[in-house]
This record gives C-alpha cells, structure tokens and sequence, in this order.
C-alpha cells in the first residue's frame, strides 16, 4: 500500500486461516502463501520429522518469485507450531533477514531474545503490545537492548534510537 514493489507474505506456521491471507491480501502482497499451500492443514503438533523438509521447499518456492521483499509470519508460540524448526531452515537460504518480534509484554520479549541466540538469531525490532504507551516502549527497549517501536501508534511514539537496517516504513 506504501508503493513498494512486489511484496510476498507466508504464514509459515500455525492454523491455516482465510482471514489472515485475506488481511495480507487487503494490505497489498501480490502473493499469499500459508502451511496449507505446502501440504500442511497446520503445524501442529510440534516437532514432526517432516517439518524440515516442507519448510524448506516452502522457502525455496517464496525466494524464487521475483519480488522485493518476503514477509514471513509465524505462529504465536515461539517453542510450539513448528516455529522452532521454521526458524533453523530459515537460515540456510538467506543470512540478511530481520527478525520483528510482536510480543504482549517485556518478559515475553526478553524470553523470545534467550531462545533466539540460542540458536543463532538476533531480533531486529519489537512491536506489540509491550510498546502500547511511551513507558512501555522504552521500558522494553531498555531491558532488551532492541529498538521498539508502536506500529499502530505510528512514527511520532518512534524511539530515538537507531533503527538503521529495520525496514520500518514512516
């Protein structure tokens, strides 16, 4: 919607949901792909041998389409839903992405930077709920040492810190 050229969105894991490809949809991505496309009706339960495989065919197929960038949404439990075994082939193909976590609060933040280092991921930015007001926004950004932004709120609650290399749209 910002003019930006060819954008392609994959719910990577979770439920299958209409809604959400409609949303990405409404939203502008040319294309919309969610577990449902690569064979799975969900990633659930966790920790199935054939997630590997099927997430990297996925991300293979969403790289070859010519575009400018790949949104990846995944589920909401960062140890459940097959996020886990997204995360590890999301490494492979591409070493320049960002990581956006949306989190309710600083303590799910600071949990989510723990168990991304250790298995050798950083998190770029933190949007969610844990940055609704000013105090929070910094309070977060504080104890997590990761710039937060209020993607509702807008630039005007922007932090002042530096956010170079986030791809965050004013």
């Amino acid at each position: 919607m910002k003019g930006y050229s060819t954008v392609i969105a994959l719910k990577a894991t979770g439920t299958s949901s209409l809604a959400e490809i409609a949303r990405y949809q409404d939203f502008g991505a040319a294309h919309v792909f969610d577990c449902i496309d690569f064979g799975l009706p969900a990633t659930y339960p966790s920790h199935r041998s054939e997630f590997g495989d099927i997430f990297a065919n996925a991300l293979e197929f969403c790289l070859s389409l010519p575009a400018a960038a790949l949104v990846v949404e995944c589920g909401g439990d960062l140890f459940g839903a097959g996020v886990p075994e997204f995360l590890a082939c999301l490494k492979a193909p591409r070493s320049n992405f960002k990581i956006i976590l949306a989190t309710a609060d600083t303590l799910g933040a600071l949990g989510a930077k723990h168990a991304l280092a250790e298995i050798g991921l950083a998190i770029n930015l933190i949007a969610g709920p844990c940055t609704d007001t000013p105090i929070l926004r910094e309070r977060t950004e504080e104890l997590c040492s990761i710039p937060a932004i209020n993607l509702f709120r807008g630039p005007d609650q922007r932090t002042q810190s530096n956010l170079s290399g986030v791809a965050v749209s004013e």
